[in-house]
C-alpha cells in the first residue's frame, strides 16, 4: 500500500465528500480575510507581514486575542492571485489540502511501524469525521488545514530523523522538522504545543540506536524544536502582537479552568456522538457542575484499566493517542480567554483538527483488546464490518453538515438550534435575512437579540463589558432602523435611530441617516438640522455636506448649495459624485438666470 494509491482513494472520498462545496459562496468570516481584506492584493510589504504589525483583518476583535499568522496572510494573497473573488477555487484548495493532511496521517503511522490497515483506516477517519466539516467547509478554516499541514509534515520529519543512519541526514531531518514547525506556527499559534508532542513521544519510544547518547534521544530533538519556538517568538515580538491576556482577570480564569473537565467531556461526546454539529459552539462557564469531574475520573480510570489489558506495544501507542489528544487541546481549553459573549467560551468544532489525530490513534490502539476476547476467526470480519459501518455513517454526518455551510442563514439557523440565548448570533442570522430581502424576520432577530444583549448589559453593570453590550445594542438600532428603511415606514426608522442615538450620541451617520428620513416625510427643516448637527461633529463629514446642499437645491438656494458642493470637493477632490451635483447646479443656475434675464 503505497502512498500514492492512498492518496488517490484519499482523494476520491475527499471529493464525493465535500464536492458540493464547491459551488457555496463566501460565508461570514471569508468576507473579513478574503472578500474585505484591503491588503490581499498587495504584495510590497511583504516583509511589514512578518515583522511590522498584522494585518488589520488579522487583529482579534471584542475580547478575542490579537493573532500573528502571517503565513496565512501570505497563502490567502497566493490564492487571491490564483482565484480572484471567486469562492470554488478556494474551496477547492481547502478540499485538497484536507486530503493531503489525511495522507499525511496514514505516512505517520507507518512511520511509527503500524500495520498498513491500520494506518490506511486512521487516515480515513480523519478524512470521513464529521467533526472536520466546520474547517474544510469554511473558506476562513484554511488556517487549521495549513497549520495542520506543517504540523504533520514536521512530525513526520521527526520521525524519520529517528530512522536515519548517517549524521548528516540525521541533522537534516531534525533541521528540516523544526523548519516546518516554525511555519506551522506562523499559520496559527496554537502548533505550540508540538514540542510536547515530541518529547513525549520519545518518552513512550525510546531510540536505541548504537552509539547515541540517551540524553540526545530525549533533549537533542526538543531542543531544536525549541530553538525554532524562539524564533518564532522573535519575529512575534518584532511584530509588536502581545500575548494572551490570560491572567488580567483572575475570577474569570479561575471559573474557566474549572470548567475544563466539562469542555473536554463535551469535546470526547462530540467525537464519538458527532449528531449537533454547528458552527460558534460555545460553553457557559458560570453553569457548573461536579458532575463531570466526577465522569472524568471514571472515564480516566477506565482508560487506566484498558490499558493494562493492551500488549506493551499497542499500550505505548494508546497512550500517545490519548496525550496528543490532550496536550493538541491544551491552548483552547479556556486557558486563553475566547469568549464570545457575557459567559460563553468558545469550543469550536475545528478546535478539534489536529487533536482528532491522537484521539483516533487512541481507539485504534484499544481496538486491540478486542483481539484477545473475541476468537480468533472472527475478528477479521466482525473488525472489518465495523469499521466499514464506522466510516460509512460518519461520511453520511459528514455530506449532511456539509450542507448547512451553503449560505448563512442555514449555517446561523442551525446554531440558535442548539443555543437559542447567542445574541451575536441572532445578529448576524438578522443580517443574513436583511441581505436576502427577509426584513419582518430581520427584525424579529434583532428584537431578540436586543432582549439578550440588554440583560446582558445590565448583569454587567458598572464594568468594562457593559460598554460592549451597549455598542451591541447600538448596531442593533442601528440595523433595525434600515430595515424599516427597506419598509418604507420612516417614522419607524427614525425611532430606531433616535434610540441608537441614546448608545452613541455623537454618532454623524446616525443624524444623516435622521435627515434622509425627515427629507422622505418631507420634513425638511428637521432634515437640514440634522444634517447640521452632523457637520458640527465633524466639519469634515462628506455626506453631510452632500446632503445639506440637496436641502438647499429643494429650497431653489442655488448658491448656498454651490457654496457647500464646493466646500465638499475642497475635502474630496477626487470625487466624481460631487463633481457631478456641482455641475448640474451650476446648470440650474444659469437656466434660472436665463429666464430671469428673459423676464
Amino acid at each position: 500500500m503505497r502512498a500514492w494509491h492512498v492518496f488517490a482513494v484519499f482523494l476520491l472520498v475527499g471529493f464525493l465528500l465535500y464536492g458540493n462545496v464547491l459551488s457555496y459562496p463566501f460565508v461570514h468570516d471569508d468576507y473579513i480575510f478574503i472578500v474585505g481584506n484591503a491588503q490581499i492584493e498587495r504584495w510590497d510589504n511583504v516583509s511589514q507581514v512578518f515583522l511590522g504589525k498584522p494585518s488589520g483583518t488579522f487583529i482579534g476583535q471584542d475580547n478575542v486575542n490579537a493573532y500573528y499568522r502571517p503565513l496565512l496572510d501570505i497563502f490567502n494573497r497566493f490564492l487571491f492571485l490564483l482565484f480572484g473573488g471567486l469562492p470554488r477555487g478556494y474551496h477547492f484548495v481547502n478540499v485538497l489540502c484536507h486530503v493531503f493532511n489525511s495522507v499525511l496521517a496514514f505516512l505517520i503511522l507507518r512511520a511509527m511501524t503500524l500495520g498498513p490497515l491500520t494506518a490506511f483506516g486512521c487516515g480515513l477517519l480523519f478524512l470521513v469525521h464529521p467533526v472536520q466539516s466546520e474547517a474544510v467547509c469554511a473558506i476562513a478554516g484554511v488556517s487549521n488545514l495549513l497549520s495542520a499541514f506543517f504540523c504533520f509534515l514536521s512530525f513526520l520529519s521527526y520521525l524519520r530523523y529517528r530512522s536515519a543512519v548517517t549524521v548528516f541526514s540525521k541533522n537534516a531531518r531534525l533541521v528540516t522538522a523544526g523548519f516546518f514547525f516554525l511555519l506551522a506556527l506562523l499559520c496559527k499559534e496554537s502548533i505550540v504545543i508540538l514540542p510536547a508532542l515530541i518529547f513525549l513521544y520519545a518518552l513512550l519510544f525510546p531510540s536505541g540506536q548504537q552509539g547515541q547518547k540517551k540524553w540526545s534521544r530525549y533533549f537533542l530533538p526538543l531542543g531544536v524544536y525549541l530553538l525554532f519556538l524562539a524564533g518564532y517568538f522573535t519575529l512575534r515580538r518584532l511584530a509588536a502582537v502581545s500575548m494572551p491576556a490570560i491572567f488580567d482577570h483572575p475570577e474569570e480564569l479561575g471559573l474557566r479552568l474549572l470548567s475544563i473537565p466539562q469542555t473536554l467531556l463535551m469535546y470526547v461526546r462530540v467525537l464519538i456522538l458527532p449528531a449537533d454539529l454547528h458552527y460558534y459552539r460555545s460553553l457557559d462557564i458560570l453553569h457548573f457542575s461536579f458532575l463531570p469531574i466526577v465522569v472524568l475520573l471514571a472515564l480516566s480510570a477506565g482508560v487506566i484499566w484498558l490499558s493494562r489489558k493492551l500488549d506493551p506495544q499497542a499500550r505505548k501507542v494508546f497512550y500517545f493517542g490519548i496525550g496528543w489528544f490532550v496536550i493538541a487541546l491544551a491552548p483552547i481549553m479556556n486557558i486563553v480567554p475566547l469568549i464570545n459573549e457575557y459567559a460563553l467560551i468558545l469550543t469550536s468544532e475545528h478546535f478539534l483538527y489536529v487533536p482528532l489525530f491522537g484521539f483516533l490513534l487512541a481507539i485504534l490502539a484499544a481496538a486491540r483488546w478486542a483481539y484477545r476476547i473475541l476468537p480468533a476467526a472472527k475478528i477479521q470480519r466482525i473488525a472489518i464490518a465495523f469499521f466499514v459501518l464506522a466510516v460509512f455513517l460518519l461520511a453520511l454526518i459528514a455530506k449532511e453538515q456539509s450542507r448547512y455551510w451553503q449560505g448563512e442563514i442555514p449555517l446561523f439557523q442551525r446554531t440558535l438550534r442548539y443555543q437559542p440565548q447567542f445574541g451575536r448570533v441572532r445578529i448576524l442570522l438578522a443580517r443574513a435575512y436583511y441581505f436576502n430581502g427577509d426584513y419582518d424576520l430581520a427584525i424579529a432577530e434583532y428584537q431578540r437579540a436586543l432582549d439578550i444583549m440588554a440583560g446582558y448589559a445590565q448583569r454587567s453593570s458598572g464594568t468594562k463589558a457593559q460598554a460592549t453590550y451597549e455598542e451591541l445594542m447600538f448596531e442593533i438600532h442601528f440595523d433595525l432602523a434600515h430595515c424599516y428603511e427597506a419598509l418604507q415606514d420612516p417614522l419607524r426608522a427614525l425611532d430606531e435611530y433616535r434610540r441608537a442615538l441614546r448608545f452613541r450620541p455623537k454618532d454623524g451617520r446616525v443624524y444623516n441617516n435622521m435627515g434622509l428620513n425627515y427629507f422622505f416625510i418631507r420634513e425638511f427643516d428637521k432634515a437640514a438640522a440634522c444634517f447640521r448637527r452632523a457637520l458640527k461633529l465633524d466639519p469634515r463629514d462628506i455626506m453631510a455636506l452632500n446632503n445639506l446642499a440637496f436641502y438647499h437645491i429643494h429650497n431653489a438656494n442655488y448658491f448656498r448649495a454651490e457654496g457647500i458642493l464646493r466646500r465638499a470637493l475642497k475635502l474630496d477632490p477626487l470625487s466624481g459624485s460631487l463633481r457631478q451635483n456641482l455641475q448640474e447646479v451650476l446648470a440650474t443656475k444659469k437656466e434660472v438666470f436665463e429666464r430671469e434675464k428673459k423676464r
